[in-house]
């Protein structure tokens, strides 16, 4: 049995059209493929003999159970609120903006110390801000019952932006 002959055209077409298929494959898994989550429950396991690590008991990121959390006043002029923790648990990430009236209203009424002008306690990235922020930063820490609260206040025109990091105490 003969195989048919394809001319040098046809098979022009043929690689192009192949070639083709595969860059439209491959941009759709670049774009669909990160976004995948696992479909099971995801463990953490710690070697035999390693305590476990301390997580916050954390069944809401909401501005009221991340209030009763960590006790925080959140006076109600508080605006864009948002709230991110790690997988683990191991910590809470929060901010918020406050018209500058009312950071005092907020510091007394968490019971956090006074923040000192000029001092970071945050030193690291966070998904809900930048690194360097730009102005004035003041930071104080302590720690509520069970919670490390770390909190830096950075002004942002007429408002401040309450920087926050939650974590548990070991």
């Amino acid at each position: 049995m003969r195989r048919p002959h394809l001319s040098t055209r046809s098979r022009a077409t043929l690689l192009g059209a192949a070639t083709l298929l595969l860059v439209v494959i491959g941009i759709v898994l670049v774009i669909t493929g990160g976004d995948e989550r696992p479909t099971a429950p995801t463990t953490t396991t710690t070697a035999p003999g390693t305590p476990p690590k301390a997580t916050l008991d954390l069944t809401s990121s909401s501005k009221d159970a991340v209030s009763r959390l960590a006790g925080l006043s959140i006076p109600a002029g508080a605006a864009d609120f948002l709230s991110a923790s790690t997988e683990d648990r191991t910590q809470l990430d929060v901010t918020f903006t406050l018209p500058a009236d009312q950071v005092d209203a907020f510091v007394a009424g968490s019971g956090l110390p006074t923040p000192i002008a000029g001092t970071r306690v945050i030193t690291h990235s966070s998904p809900l801000w930048k690194v360097n922020p730009e102005g004035r930063v003041s930071g104080s820490s302590d720690d509520h019952g069970t919670v490390i609260r770390a909190v830096e206040t950075v002004p942002e025109g007429d408002r401040v932006r309450v920087r926050i990091v939650l974590s548990p105490r070991s």
